[in-house]
């Protein structure tokens, strides 16, 4: 009787152990993608930045 008591005391840990790390696991996951999302759109904004930059000087040039 003790030894089944250890086991499924045993297997609820393992059980919380293991929901616990795919959570923080999928946290991580969830941070990392939102941050290479932001340096995508850094990175576009930048692009357009300097797209506009270059369309305004060549429209001051009269090109």
């Amino acid at each position: 009787m003790t030894l089944i008591l250890i086991l499924a005391a045993a297997v609820a840990v393992a059980g919380w152990v293991y929901v616990r790390h795919r959570a923080q696991a999928k946290l991580v996951r969830r941070r990392l993608r939102h941050e290479r999302n932001i340096a995508y759109q850094r990175e576009w904004d930048g692009q357009m930045r300097q797209s506009l930059a270059a369309d305004a000087t060549d429209s001051k040039r009269g090109d």
